[in-house]
C-alpha cells in the first residue's frame, strides 16, 4: 500500500478521534449544551462528528500536508480534504454504532 494512503488512514483516524471526543464525550456535555444555548448554528457543528471532522481536518492537513491525486496542487489539496473527512465519517458512524447511539 503506498505511503500516502496509509498517511491518509492515519490522519482520517486522527479526525475521527477528535471530533467524536468533542461531540461524544460526557467531559465536554456541558460545553456543548452552552454553545447550543449561545449559537445554533455552532450547535449543530459540535453535535455532529461528520461536521467536526469536516473542519477538524483542515488545520490537520495544514499542519501535515498530504497529497493523494497529484493533479492541480489546490484542486488536489481540496480533494484530500474531503477523502480524510468521508473516511473520518464513516470511522465516526462505525463508532457511533458500536457506542450504542
Amino acid at each position: 500500500m503506498p505511503d500516502c494512503i496509509i498517511r491518509a488512514v492515519l490522519l482520517s483516524m486522527v479526525v475521527t478521534s477528535i471530533s467524536f471526543f468533542i461531540t461524544h464525550s460526557q467531559l465536554l456535555e456541558k460545553h456543548r449544551k452552552k454553545l447550543w444555548q449561545r449559537s445554533e448554528f455552532f450547535g449543530m457543528l459540535i453535535d455532529c462528528s461528520y461536521c467536526l471532522g469536516h473542519w477538524i481536518a483542515v488545520p490537520l492537513l495544514i499542519m501535515f500536508p498530504m497529497r493523494l491525486f497529484d493533479i492541480f496542487w489546490p484542486a488536489d489539496y481540496v480533494m484530500t480534504w474531503l477523502v480524510i473527512s468521508w473516511m473520518a465519517g464513516v470511522q465516526s458512524l462505525v463508532a457511533s454504532r458500536l457506542w450504542g447511539e
